[in-house]
């Protein structure tokens, strides 16, 4: 009798163990069958991130007053001529539902074209920033963003103070790669400035409050 039910019990023990093996097997294909279908599953969208930006800078609202005291005259123009600049930006990229936050610091170089009361270029004059601030965004292929950071500026002919940026981004997405077009408008905001000397003088003394509006091109990874 006892001959006769050990068969039964081995190939029940043999059909469990089959029959587990198999459950597991197929739970771990649903798992990755799903989270194929997740829209961001490979996706690398949160983690330390970094990106730079390149920027063509067009000075806007920046007229301040040229006077020439041999002929007793003023001339109101612009000494700033378009410029060019590049951003480096180290953060952290969360999750936050269907969306992202990532607090971000920014440290960038714009190389801006004095223009005398003549409107002649007469030299350049580089500017550094570093602020720190946070960009949100949608979480996808394609990412609208927005962000804004603050800090400080110092540069050549006295240039420096509190700078400020606030613009948006449209990005895509793919793993750990991200690349789009970006435009902020941005200010220093409080300097004093010593213009060229072909300048003779004239702005010296002035305060000066340069903005423009960047534009161009970013590229970024997420580790």
């Amino acid at each position: 009798m006892r001959r006769s039910v050990l068969p039964f019990v081995l190939g029940g023990v043999a059909f469990a163990t089959l029959f587990a093996a198999v459950g597991e097997r197929d739970a771990h294909a649903a798992r990755y069958y799903y989270a194929a279908r997740d829209p961001y599953y490979g996706r690398g969208d949160q983690g330390v991130t970094l990106d730079v930006d390149a920027d063509l800078a067009l000075p806007i609202a920046n007229s301040y007053v040229f006077r020439d005291t041999g002929k007793g005259s003023s001339t109101t123009v612009n000494p700033f001529n378009t410029g060019f600049g590049v951003d480096a930006r180290l953060g952290f990229r969360a999750r936050a539902g269907g969306a992202f936050v990532q607090p971000e610091l920014v440290a960038g170089l714009q190389e801006f074209e004095w223009v005398n009361n003549r409107g002649i270029v007469e030299t350049g004059t580089s500017v550094g920033r570093f602020m720190a601030g946070v960009r949100l965004g949608g979480r996808g292929i394609f990412e609208p963003q927005a962000y804004a950071h603050l800090g400080g500026a110092a540069g050549a002919q006295g240039i420096s103070g509190f700078t400020y940026d606030v613009g948006g981004a449209a990005n895509l997405h793919f793993r750990r790669v991200t690349f789009g077009i970006h435009a902020s408008f941005n200010q220093i905001v409080g300097s004093t400035i010593t213009p060229p000397t072909a300048n003779n003088g004239h702005l010296t003394g002035q305060s000066v409050s340069i903005k423009w509006i960047d534009v161009g091109p970013n590229l970024g990874v997420i580790f």
